[in-house]
């Protein structure tokens, strides 16, 4: 599905078995958004750098699912800044922070980055290390780091903790991004207008404004 409404298809899912009438009004407002935006789509532009960097927007709404209190977590996967994977999903567990929800979240999307990057060496093409993980929670960039945070972080799953093992091998790099500037926030929660469209900007684009000669360059 297309970026732009993953965390809409993701809340809506989640009342497939008991639709109610607010269910149907909201997807056929998200009907009615892509029809307006039918032009969207994601472009790829050629590159001239031989090496390919991976860079990770995650981020996690806490708490939003009022029935089960699972956060949501989300994340953008970008190849030499084209956008090439993105995922909204309601989280398996229940965190018991903001900062859980996030370290959480930054595993799933680490997952699939690492993913990338096996594929990359598989296709034997020059990859430029660290993978940069964008985080906008200063705690969680804390809990990622330090591995010494072992009474605050020993109830989480162990399966999530590899991250501490990327950071001192400079496999991976957290670089914090304030919250006005994560895009993946658009994965996690309702947004204003105003910061879908400012988000929407930097992943997709109206692909009528190019030529078919430029959609190739």
């Amino acid at each position: 599905m297309r970026p732009d409404i993953a965390f809409s298809v993701t809340l809506l899912s989640r009342h497939l078995n008991n639709p109610e009438e607010e269910h149907q009004h909201i997807a056929k407002r998200v009907l009615r958004y892509l029809q307006g935006t039918k032009d969207y789509g994601i472009r790829y532009t050629k590159q001239d750098s031989l090496d390919y960097i991976i860079e990770l927007f995650v981020d996690a709404d806490y708490a939003n699912d009022a029935t089960t209190r699972r956060s949501t977590s989300g994340y953008f996967l970008f190849l030499n800044g084209c956008l090439i994977s993105w995922k909204s999903k309601l989280q398996n567990i229940v965190a018991l922070s903001t900062s859980e929800a996030d370290y959480i979240s930054m595993s799933s999307g680490l997952q699939e980055a690492l993913w990338l990057k096996s594929l990359l060496e598989e296709l034997e093409l020059s990859i430029k290390l660290p993978i940069i993980v964008y985080e906008d929670n200063q705690s969680t960039i804390k809990m990622a780091e330090n591995s010494a945070l072992q009474q605050r972080t020993k109830h989480i799953d162990v399966r999530h903790h590899f991250i501490r093992d990327l950071v001192p091998e400079h496999m991976v790099k957290i670089e914090y991004c304030p919250t006005h500037e994560m895009l993946a926030d658009m994965l996690t929660k309702v947004l204003p207008r105003p910061k879908i469209q400012e988000h929407l900007s930097k992943v997709m684009t109206p692909l009528s404004h190019y030529t078919e000669e430029e959609s190739f360059n």
